[in-house]
């Protein structure tokens, strides 16, 4: 819980919870596996935690198809401020209730990498990602 992972990690876990995914590359900033203290779901694993009181968080994934649609299982860590965006996309709110929201993430279709950066902090519990075709 609240352990920073690395990409090689990332890669290996994400292809094996989604087999068939097309994931080749995983890049992150300041992505740890569950929480430790603090914030909403204080000493909870089994999700990603995205950012620190000082560094956003940030995950690129590459896929070997093009990404169509993102969508974002996820909740804020307690400030009110916390906020995601795909692809440079306009932020959206994170929820801060006790609750994770899905929020979702319409891409244009012609890429095969996603850029997820999280303003301030979040917790991840899950990705869906859909493509083209």
């Amino acid at each position: 819980k609240g352990k920073e992972i690395t990409a090689d990690t990332a890669l290996s876990v994400f292809n094996g919870a989604a087999s068939g995914s097309g994931l080749t590359a995983v890049s992150l900033t300041k992505v740890y596996n569950g929480n430790g203290t603090g914030g909403q779901f204080e000493n909870t694993a089994g999700l990603l935690k995205l950012g620190t009181s000082k560094v956003n968080g940030q995950m690129v994934l590459t896929f070997s198809k093009k990404v169509a649609k993102v969508e974002i299982l996820s909740h804020g860590w307690k400030t009110g401020t916390d906020k995601v965006s795909v692809n440079g996309s306009a932020e959206q709110q994170l929820a801060n209730n006790g609750t994770a929201s899905t929020l979702t993430f319409n891409l244009d279709g012609s890429s095969e990498t996603i850029t997820i950066d999280v303003a301030q902090r979040a917790f991840i519990f899950k990705i869906i990602v859909t493509f083209v075709g």
